[in-house]
C-alpha cells in the first residue's frame, strides 16, 4: 500500500501517541485542522486508523491504528531506518552523534533545554 509522506508521518505520530486527538496531531505534524481532517478521514477509509470517543472530552474523538495500521507503521520504520542509515553513512560516530544532538535540539528535543 502506498502512502503519501504526510500520511506516513501521521501514522507514525499515533503510533507513538495512541488515542491522540486529531487537533493535537494537527499541530504535532505541523499541518491545518481541515487537511489533518482529510487525511485522518482517508485513513479511516483505508482501514489503517480508528476514530473513537475520547474518554476526557467526548466531543473529540481519540486516533488509534488498527492492526493493518500497526503492519503499515512497522513496513515504514524499516524503511525510513534504511533511509536514516543511508543518509549518514558519510559521517564517522563522533559526527552522527553530534547531527542527532542538533536534529534533536532543533526539535526541541533536548532534555536540557525544553521548551
Amino acid at each position: 500500500m502506498a502512502v503519501t509522506p504526510v500520511q506516513a508521518s501521521i501514522i507514525l505520530v499515533i503510533a507513538f501517541q495512541p488515542g491522540i486527538d486529531q487537533q493535537t496531531l494537527a499541530r504535532a505534524v505541523a499541518l491545518d485542522k481541515a487537511t489533518t481532517g482529510n487525511v485522518v478521514a482517508r485513513l479511516v477509509e483505508q482501514g489503517l486508523i480508528v476514530r473513537t470517543v475520547n474518554a476526557t472530552d467526548k466531543r473529540a474523538k481519540a486516533l488509534h491504528l488498527t492492526s493493518a495500521g500497526r503492519r503499515l507503521n512497522v513496513k515504514l520504520g524499516k524503511v525510513t531506518q534504511r533511509a536514516r542509515e543511508r543518509l549518514i553513512e558519510a559521517l564517522d560516530a563522533k559526527e552522527q552523534a553530534m547531527l542527532v544532538r542538533l536534529l534533536r535540539k532543533i526539535a526541541c528535543l533536548d532534555d536540557a533545554n525544553p521548551p
